[in-house]
């Protein structure tokens, strides 16, 4: 479920985070501002501790740009502190002593990525390569001058026949040139005959053969030709299509894909090409470029990425086989020309120029380029960050949920799968959901091999496996850390003057919440009401005294309360009507060796207890006039008071085992009872507490052997127990709902006195 800091004073105060968004890294109206905005949105929709602007708090977080990987620090650590993330530029990185007068060319062959450029400020071609490395990192080889190859323009890179493959532009003249690299050295080139263009020219592998589309010689008419290992075909113009810069070309394995500006406008077209002939170009919704646009195919589509139209900004979009998708910036990469793209292990590489400067830059779309729809879910994941959260895959126990391959991370990142034994401790059941979990592939040496694969547990946890990494929104495992981490309880208060021996019992009724207890030494019954600001004194209710724990419950207009006598097993009721308790009566034929427990429900009053001398548990209800027969439970026994509340068209049913500390659950749905149901990992030593709030089933007890009070809820299935902090008792609470929060009293641990908290979550 989760996995937090053990250091508790590294809690938001009051279970909120103040905030300030940094202005300079994050303007408003920005399309990072946005995301900030959305990730805010997400926050406080789903938690109980919300997301604040900063009025004059000493501690907050102020979210900034970072120049590296996403980061912030775990939990409130005081003053100021920054919440990091980028969309981008983490992976940016700029390439070692690598400059270019214009945009470069990439191509990839298996295990090395290829990159040709323009020298700086001479038109001498240049080499370099992006391989792996010994320790199966990746790196950029020194570029390399290509012998006797010069270009006055950008040059167009391919890989076919298991060969790199350039066309460029002449030195001076607008001659297109042709030459190969075979892992070694690079041929001769050689001047395709009959062919120019004025504009840079875009190649690609498609159909066994090596497509070329450049722009004629004086032209902007485009032109097509094709190389099959041997010789180039003539060039071929493509009916109504034109363009005022370089084209881009790119196939999906069953079409190429041309696109490219208009031949006066910045509008940026699309056509295809099936093996036969062109479809007809059309132009692309909203996108627009001031220079030559780059594609690449990533398996499943084809993805764009230009030059905005009046800026330096980059942008991209991506094309499904039928539509192309609204453009994306490319938050924080900028570039003052076209860019370079390519697919390359398992991932979409960029390789742009600077906003200003000739340095070339590297990046990957595909971890972080993009404003990507789960950009708002990442920025969620370090807010869990700073909320006191650690990842997932580090919990103590994450060995059984998922193997970690320590050979297939990359250097010096191994900290991030470090298991974290002695800073957090972990919360509830592994969660493969947790928005805090990362994707199997996160900091791996390469797009092939996963750091994590699923371990050996078939069960003992939440989720799936394939929903590693998500970061889509919240689990419903997420939820439950941070409540076990920012408890929803209030801290108990002492109700002054007021005391008893046993376990209390709570009823609203009236606009008010009504406790009735034993005495501290006797067996007297007495009772208090609580206006939602405070306790009032403690009555003695005449005539009535009781050797166990009272129960209440409102029905039809009063207020009814049944006890065992005063030294019996029989079963006594009584009913309050707002200003005196009538005399109580005993319940003819029902006795019960503990305290019975009372609930509304289908319009009736129901009473569960135990047999006069045994485990089973019996059922009679009340309708306003008298009790019914009491009938046996089928196989149901406890050795403790059973807990009863209405919750979803049922009533429903917890209690200890006949012999165990266990606890079961049953519901009845107004003709029989279902069969009980142990509730996984819960057991307590004393009587649960039950009640209906917030729309879901709350269970309150004792631990197994410890006299701590645990919380958990069902809302159609039960969610782990959450220690309930700094709360403990030696019997039982008493519950209910009043006023929009869930009320419970108890005594202390080791001591008579009454506490008073309230869960307002």
């Amino acid at each position: 479920m989760g996995n937090v800091t053990t250091n508790a004073d590294h809690r938001w105060p009051g279970r909120r985070i103040p905030f300030i968004i940094d202005e300079t890294d994050f303007p408003a109206g920005s399309p990072q501002r946005t995301v900030v905005d959305d990730a805010i949105r997400m926050w406080n929709a789903r938690t109980f501790m919300p997301l604040v602007p900063r009025t004059g708090e000493s501690d907050y977080i102020r979210f900034r740009e970072g120049e590296a990987d996403l980061h912030s620090t775990i939990g409130c650590k005081g003053g100021e502190q920054g919440l990091y993330w980028d969309f981008g530029t983490s992976d940016q990185r700029q390439i070692p002593n690598q400059l270019s007068k214009t945009a470069p060319a990439l191509a990839a062959t298996p295990g090395q990525l290829h990159l040709v450029h323009l020298g700086n400020t001479s038109n001498d071609l240049w080499h370099s390569i992006f391989r792996v490395r010994p320790d199966g990192t990746f790196a950029w080889s020194p570029n390399v001058k290509i012998p006797n190859q010069n270009s006055k323009a950008t040059p167009a890179l391919a890989s076919f026949g298991g060969a790199i493959h350039l066309v460029h532009l002449g030195n001076s003249s607008n001659d297109l040139w042709h030459s190969a690299f075979n892992g070694t050295s690079w041929s001769t080139n050689v001047r395709i005959p009959g062919q120019k263009s004025k504009l840079p020219p875009a190649l690609t592998e498609f159909g066994g053969q090596l497509h070329l589309v450049h722009a004629g010689d004086s032209t902007n008419d485009l032109w097509h030709s094709t190389f099959n290992g041997t010789t180039w075909t003539p060039n071929v113009q493509i009916p109504n299509q034109r363009s005022k810069a370089a084209p881009a070309l790119v196939s999906d394995g069953t079409r190429l894909h041309l696109v490219h500006l208009g031949n006066s406008t910045n509008n940026l077209w699309h056509s295809t090409f099936d093996g036969t002939s062109w479809t007809p170009n059309i132009q692309l919704p909203n996108q627009r470029s001031k220079a030559a646009p780059a594609l690449a195919f990533d398996g499943t589509v084809v993805h764009l990425v230009y030059l905005d139209d009046t800026s330096n900004a980059l942008w991209g979009s991506t094309f499904d086989g039928t539509s192309w998708m609204p453009k994306a910036q490319l938050v924080l990469e900028f570039s003052k020309d076209a860019v370079a793209l390519t697919r390359f292990d398992g991932r979409i590489h960029v390789v742009h120029l600077g906003m200003s400067a000739n340095r070339l830059w590297h990046s990957r779309i595909n971890s972080g380029t993009f404003i990507r729809p789960d950009t708002a879910g990442r920025i969620v994941h370090e807010l869990c960050h700073a909320a006191g959260l650690y990842h997932e895959q580090v919990r103590e126990d994450r060995d059984l949920f998922v193997t970690v391959h320590e050979d297939q991370i990359q250097l010096n990142k191994d900290h991030n799968y470090k298991r974290q034994t002695d800073r957090a401790d972990d919360s509830g059941l592994y969660d493969y959901d947790s928005l805090m979990h990362y994707d199997p592939f996160d900091f791996a040496r390469t797009g092939t091999i996963p750091v994590m694969t699923q371990g050996s547990a078939t069960g003992g946890f939440l989720g799936a496996f394939t929903n590693a990494g998500q970061r889509n929104g919240f689990s419903s495992g997420d939820i439950e850390t941070l409540h076990a981490f920012y408890p929803a309880w209030t801290p108990n208060t002492l109700i002054p003057g007021q005391e008893s021996r046993s376990t209390p019992a709570l009823a609203e009724y009236g606009g008010l919440v009504h406790r009735v207890h034993q005495g501290r030494t006797s067996n007297d019954v007495w009772h208090s009401t609580f206006d939602g600001t405070g306790w009032s004194d403690n009555l003695r209710i005449p005539g009535q005294k009781s050797k166990s724990p009272v129960s209440l419950a409102s029905y039809g207009g009063l207020l009814h309360m049944v006890h065992l006598g005063d030294s019996s097993n029989d079963i006594w009721y009584s009913s309050f009507d707002g200003s005196r308790w009538s005399t109580n009566i005993k319940i003819q034929n029902q006795k019960s060796k503990v305290a019975p427990t009372l609930a509304e429900y289908g319009g009736v009053l129901h009473m569960v207890h135990l047999g006069d001398s045994s485990n089973d548990i019996w059922h009679s209800v009340f309708d306003g006039s008298s009790w019914s027969t009491n009938v046996r439970i089928p196989n149901q026994e406890s050795h403790g008071t059973p807990a009863l509340a209405s919750f979803s068209g049922r009533l429903h049913l917890v209690h200890q085992g006949d012999s165990s500390n266990d606890l079961w659950h049953s519901t009845f749905d107004g003709s029989s009872w279902s069969p009980n149901v142990r509730i996984t990992n819960q057991a307590s030593h004393g009587a649960p507490a039950l009640a209906t709030y917030g729309g879901r089933l709350q269970l309150v007890h004792l631990g197994e052997t410890t006299n701590q009070l645990w919380h958990s809820i069902f809302d159609g299935t039960w969610r782990p127990n959450v220690q309930i902090e700094n709360q403990s008792s030696s019997v039982g609470v008493g519950l209910c709902t009043y006023q929009g929060q869930l009320v419970m009293v108890h005594v202390g641990d080791g001591s008579t006195e009454l506490w008073h908290s309230t869960h307002t979550r």
